[in-house]
Parts: C-alpha cells; sequence; structure tokens
C-alpha cells in the first residue's frame, strides 16, 4: 500500500468554460420513445435514446423526470407486468439525486380517488402505488393538469437544479482557492 507521501492524484479536470455558463441555457433530453413529447418554450431539447426516464439535461447525469400521460397510462401501469416493469425503472432512478414521476391529467388525489379513468383498478389502488413508490425508490411524484404545465414544471425544475450544480461547483472552486491561499 502506498503511504500518502507517494500518492499522487491527477489535476481536477479545467473548468475553462465556467466563466461562460452564466450566459447558457440547460438543454433537455427527452426519450426517442416518447410518443407525445412535450413541447418546451423556454428551453431547447434535443431527442435522444435515454437510459431512464423519459426527460434528463444534457451533460449532468443526476437529473430525471419518469412522466406518465394520462391517468389511463398510471394506471395501467399498477398491474401486472407493467407494474414489475415501471418498478424496475424506478429502481435505476435510485441513485439519482433529483428526480421525480409526473402524471399529466390530475391536480390532486381526489382526480384519482373519482376514477378518471379507463382501467381495471381500484383508484384506492392507483393512489397507494403512488404513495408505496414514493416512499419505496424517494421518488416524489407531481400532478398537472396539462401537457402544458408539465413542461413548464421540467423547464423550472432543469432550471433550478442547474443553478444548485453551479453553485456546487463555485463552492468547490472557492473551497480549492482558500486551500491554496493557506499553503
Amino acid at each position: 500500500m502506498a503511504s500518502a507521501a507517494q500518492l499522487t492524484l491527477p489535476a481536477l479536470p479545467a473548468l475553462r468554460s465556467l466563466g461562460t455558463l452564466a450566459d447558457a441555457k440547460p438543454v433537455l433530453a427527452c426519450d426517442t420513445r416518447e410518443v407525445q413529447p412535450l413541447q418546451f418554450e423556454h428551453l431547447p431539447c434535443v431527442r435522444k435514446t435515454l437510459a431512464e426516464a423519459d426527460y434528463q439535461i444534457c451533460g449532468i447525469s443526476d437529473f430525471a423526470v419518469e412522466r406518465k400521460g394520462s391517468l389511463d397510462e398510471l394506471a395501467g401501469c399498477c398491474m401486472g407486468s407493467n407494474r414489475e416493469r415501471l418498478e424496475r425503472e424506478f429502481r435505476r432512478l435510485l441513485p439519482y439525486r433529483w428526480k421525480r414521476l409526473l402524471i399529466v391529467g390530475a391536480t390532486c388525489d381526489e382526480d384519482i380517488l373519482s376514477y378518471r379513468y379507463h382501467c381495471d383498478i381500484l383508484p384506492k389502488s392507483v393512489l397507494g402505488s403512488l404513495y408505496a413508490w414514493q416512499a419505496a425508490f424517494n421518488l416524489p411524484f407531481v400532478l398537472t393538469p396539462s401537457p402544458q404545465t408539465a413542461a413548464r414544471l421540467i423547464e423550472r425544475w432543469a432550471h433550478y437544479w442547474c443553478a444548485y450544480r453551479v453553485k456546487e461547483l463555485n463552492e468547490l472552486l472557492r473551497g480549492c482557492q482558500e486551500a491554496e491561499e493557506v499553503q
């Protein structure tokens, strides 16, 4: 085992473009398998095959949004092999620091409880599934009334998550500079 005096670490990658980062806009990625992709007004979006989720931010590996486009789609995912597939997807999202399950077509629990979908599963089971997934996979769910509102939410989440990440990088840079001043 190497002693501390013998250990050398490579330099961190240069953040040459950090100065222009304040003027940059995050770029969203939409999975190519999305049949009806959301239309974004404020952020650019590219189509690409994503390993997890339906929406991510290009260049950031810890932001993911899984979208269910309707209550029918959500209810269909609460049973049988569809449920197993979705839970495998949720397991793959566990390492993500920021993740959401976004459900279009509802604004509150009562929309689900009033059986506003065409699937043979009880509303309490659908709602119970949402809360169970939230607990088991640390995956908050958000209900939204329309695709337009869903798109605006994703844009806001992406913007604020990127702002948070830039702040983290700036703090890292300041920490490195402080250590250099002490030496």
